[in-house]
């Protein structure tokens, strides 16, 4: 599945690693022990996706949703 039923991904990085906002250079979480785990993002509340618009005639959606 995909969207807002798909399975969690998550991501193995050393220990010692910083995670810091791109725009303000905030450190977020600072991963300094072994097994923490921290949430970085949500997904998003799920919509219809390509394949709910396709037809004979549009094979590929040319606009966008909110």
């Amino acid at each position: 599945m995909h969207g807002a039923n798909a399975e969690d991904m998550v991501l193995h990085v050393p220990v010692g690693t910083i995670v810091k906002d791109a725009l303000t250079g905030e450190t977020i979480v600072d991963l300094d022990q072994n097994n923490l785990k921290y949430l970085i993002a949500v997904g998003g509340r799920g919509g219809y996706g390509n394949a709910h618009f396709v037809s004979s005639t549009r094979q590929a959606p040319s606009f966008a949703e909110l």
